[in-house]
């Protein structure tokens, strides 16, 4: 059996988390239970331009919370740019784990 996927985000400054405070967040791999819980964390579309991305703020919030262990309360002190930094993450983990096609049959 292999080893569940993680990927570590660098902070720009700490988060006093209840544990003391963290200059990065460890995202592990999310089980079926994030899924049914907080729905897909975003939709992929295509349109004449080619391709879009809607994230679903709320449900990312939620695989945030499952993923890295944290209390929202504590995750929602995070800067705007960390926050991006971290949803990235969050997404190139997920379709690393999907792989090339995640909705092929």
């Amino acid at each position: 059996m292999s080893k569940p996927a993680s990927r570590t985000v660098p902070l720009s400054r700490e988060l006093q988390t209840h544990k003391g405070p963290i200059k990065e967040i460890v995202l592990n791999e999310p089980t079926l239970r994030t899924f049914r819980q907080y729905g897909e964390p975003w939709k992929l579309t295509s349109n004449k331009d080619g391709h879009s991305t809607e994230f679903d703020n709320a449900a990312l919030t939620g695989f945030l919370v499952d993923m890295s262990g944290h209390d929202v309360v504590v995750l929602e002190t995070m800067p705007a740019r960390d926050w991006i930094s971290v949803r990235q993450a969050m997404v190139e983990l997920l379709m690393g784990v999907a792989g090339d096609r995640p909705t092929a049959a």
